[in-house]
């Protein structure tokens, strides 16, 4: 018996979306705030919070450029572009308000 490609295709979305939710879960999130105030606290340089490549990451402009060099990036993204994706930044120690909203969620 013969399983059809369109149904492995919906079996690998399926599990590509809980993935993805998993990883974009509050206690990652509050997770991530927590590495980013501890590398603050060691370097003194500004990190911020980033949802990319499906995980929370946290990285300063060094480590943009870093990846822009890499190819990870496009040659136009630079810190600047990225703010409005920000999650956590430590200039203001504060969450975004789209983070605070998702900090703030009641499981559903």
């Amino acid at each position: 018996m013969k399983i059809l490609p369109f149904f492995w295709a919906r079996v690998k979305a399926w599990f590509a979306f809980y993935w993805k939710r998993y990883k974009a879960r509050p206690a990652a999130l509050r997770r991530a705030i927590r590495q980013c105030k501890f590398k603050y606290q060691e370097t003194g340089k500004r990190h911020k919070v980033y949802f990319l490549q499906n995980k929370y990451q946290v990285l300063t402009r060094d480590d943009i450029q870093r990846n822009k060099h890499k190819k990870v990036f496009a040659d136009y993204v630079n810190c600047t572009k990225m703010e409005p994706m920000a999650f956590f930044d430590t200039a203001t120690m504060k969450p975004s308000d789209f983070a605070q909203k998702l900090l703030n969620a009641k499981n559903r």
